[in-house]
Parts: structure tokens; sequence; C-alpha cells
């Protein structure tokens, strides 16, 4: 059972690491709308 429990455990971290990667994209399309408004300006 408990290396089952590691499995996901390493899973929910890999879960975290995707999150992390969503979070960096979201960045950088924040990044863009900020050169975006600069454009217009």
């Amino acid at each position: 059972m408990k290396e089952g429990e590691t499995e996901r455990n390493e899973t929910k971290e890999g879960e975290t690491e995707r999150n992390e990667t969503k979070e960096g994209e979201r960045r950088r399309n924040e990044m863009k709308e900020g050169v975006r408004e600069r454009n217009e300006t």
C-alpha cells in the first residue's frame, strides 16, 4: 500500500509541475497583453 501511496504522491508532484507550467504560460500571456496595450497607446 505504501508503494501505491508513493506513486500517488509522485503523480500529485507531476500535477503541481503542470500547474506551475500553466502559471508560467498565464504570466507570458499577461506580458503579451501588456505589450499589446503599450503598442496601442
